[in-house]
């Protein structure tokens, strides 16, 4: 279950997108943990993991991104993302 201290999830972008053939969308998250650092971000699309980043995007910050370009584009992609901390504590997924 999820406790006090374990690591967080907020959504930066996108917040809805209409993706064009051959395009891609920055999916970018801050991920947090006040117990420890943040060892990985995993994003998850239809509960698929579609990539994984394991350093923010710029030092010294909380930012995680991912950019993706999905196989197929008549369908809609439910996105979510899960911080997981030093300790192996997961967040709770963040849509």
């Amino acid at each position: 279950g999820f406790t006090i201290g374990d690591p967080s999830v907020a959504w930066r972008t996108p917040v809805a997108q209409t993706i064009t053939a051959g395009g891609s969308v920055l999916l970018s998250v801050d991920a947090t943990s006040v117990a420890g650092t943040i060892a990985s971000v995993r994003f998850v699309a239809n509960g698929n993991v579609i990539g994984t980043v394991t350093a923010p995007a710029l030092p010294a910050t909380s930012r995680y991104t991912f950019e993706w370009t999905p196989a197929n584009l008549a369908q809609t992609w439910e996105i979510t993302a899960v911080a997981t901390d030093a300790r192996g504590f997961d967040s709770v997924p963040s849509t």
